[in-house]
This record gives structure tokens, sequence and C-alpha cells, in this order.
């Protein structure tokens, strides 16, 4: 769209759609998807498999490793890095954060905060205005209420 930048670097399959100046950067691998709304930041860095959907003014990074979705409302923040498997939904505002291994699925409501970090298998659903973070080991599932805070450390099974 109009004003938009788009950078494609390194191998096959990379689609982008941007919007109004919205910034784009794929790099290294295959099968990168990104759509951009007006304004927003797409970087896609390191191998394969990397979809991601940005709102108006949205932000998300997907580094390192296969398997990463992002979709970013409004204004939301989303950083995914090492690893497989990540997932992310972001409502408007929201901040989705992703860190360290595989099988992280995040469900983040209108103004959200959400930390995932270290290991495999961890779930977080937060309504609007609440904050999760989650880190250390496995296996770690977080519902939050409207403007909950939940925190989760070490070890598995919470």
């Amino acid at each position: 769209g109009k004003g938009a930048t788009i950078k494609q670097d390194n191998e096959s399959n990379q689609n982008a759609h941007g919007g109004k100046g919205s910034h784009i950067k794929q790099t290294n691998e295959n099968n990168q998807n990104a759509r951009g709304g007006k304004g927003s930041t797409i970087r896609q860095d390191n191998e394969n498999n990397q979809n991601a959907r940005g709102g108006k003014g949205s932000t998300i990074r997907q580094d390192n490793e296969s398997n990463q979705n992002a979709h970013g409302g409004k204004g939301s923040h989303i950083k995914q890095t090492n690893e497989n498997h990540q997932n992310a939904r972001g409502g408007k505002g929201s901040t989705i954060r992703q860190d360290n291994e595989n099988n992280q699925n995040a469900h983040g409501g209108k103004g959200s905060t959400i930390k995932q970090d270290n290991k495999n298998n961890q779930n977080a659903k937060a309504d609007r205005g609440s904050t999760i973070r989650q880190d250390n080991e496995s296996n770690q599932n977080a519902k939050a209420g409207k403007g909950a805070t939940i925190r989760q450390d070490n070890e598995s099974n919470q």
C-alpha cells in the first residue's frame, strides 16, 4: 500500500501484503506470510512456516524456527522467538511475548499482557486488561478473567 516498505531475502515462498505506511521484512528461508495493516511493522527471520497478520499499528516479530503464527489486533505487540509451534492471538492493544521452546499458545483480550518463557506446553487465555506470566518448565495453563493477574513460575503441571 501507499508508503509501504517490503524487504524479502533468501529463499522461497515469501508473501507480503503491506497496508499504508507498513514495514515488512522477511529473511532467510521459506513459507513466510505477512499481512500488515496500516502503519504496522512485521519482521520474520530464520526458518519456515511463519504467519503474521497485523492490524492497524501493530508490531509483530517472529524469529528462529518454524510454525509461528501471530494474529495481532489494532495496536498490539507480539514477539515470538526461538523454536516452534508458537501461536499468538492478541486483541486490541495487547502485548504477547513467547520465548524459548515449543507449543506455546496465547490468546490475549483487549489490553492484556502475556509473557511465556522457557519450555513447552504453555497455554494462556487472558481476558480484557489481565496480565499472565508463565516461566520455566512445562504444562502451564492459565485462564485469567477481566483485570486478573496470574504468575506461574518454575516446574510443571501448573
